[in-house]
């Protein structure tokens, strides 16, 4: 997410507050796991987020987050 300039903060408040972009979901058959996408604005109003969520088959969370203007 640094890389990215995206804050946990960011993220956080998209999860929390975007609403799920069912067209973006996915079965990512080669690691038996679900992709779900969540998207929305930060607080502040000055980046559109996608936030995708991730849990494999051996429990591990994975979120991507990915600033749509970029």
């Amino acid at each position: 997410m640094a890389d990215r300039g995206i804050t946990t903060i960011e993220t956080q408040y998209v999860l929390k507050l975007g609403y799920h972009e069912k067209k973006k979901d996915s079965y990512a058959e080669r690691f038996g796991a679900w992709n779900y996408a969540i998207r929305g604005f930060t607080l502040d109003g000055e980046k559109e987020l996608r936030v995708v969520v991730t849990l494999n088959p051996e429990g591990v969370l994975v979120i991507t987050a990915i600033d749509l203007a970029k």
